[in-house]
């Protein structure tokens, strides 16, 4: 927050193999995610063991950014294209 402004653009492309969940969280607990305008999300649920269940949230992600704020959300899933994931 000390570096962004409610009326700038501010835009959020997430891949980071796994910690997005964790990174997600504090940004929804903290209110920085309504500081966005924009977040693109590519998730790894399935391909790290400590995230396999939460790939329920995958699902959830754009809905629980946009409810309290005015955030576009939008998630990358590769899962149903990769056999190694979902032969």
């Amino acid at each position: 927050q000390k570096y962004l402004r409610l009326e700038d653009y501010n835009y959020v492309s997430m891949d980071i193999e796994g910690a997005e969940y964790r990174v997600l969280r504090r940004m929804t607990q903290t209110g920085v995610a309504c500081w966005l305008s924009e977040l693109h999300v590519e998730t790894h649920a399935l391909y790290v063991e400590e995230n396999w269940g939460k790939w329920g949230i995958d699902a959830i992600i754009p809905w629980l950014v946009a409810g309290p704020c005015t955030v576009r959300a939008r998630v990358y899933a590769h899962y149903w294209r990769d056999p190694l994931v979902l032969p």
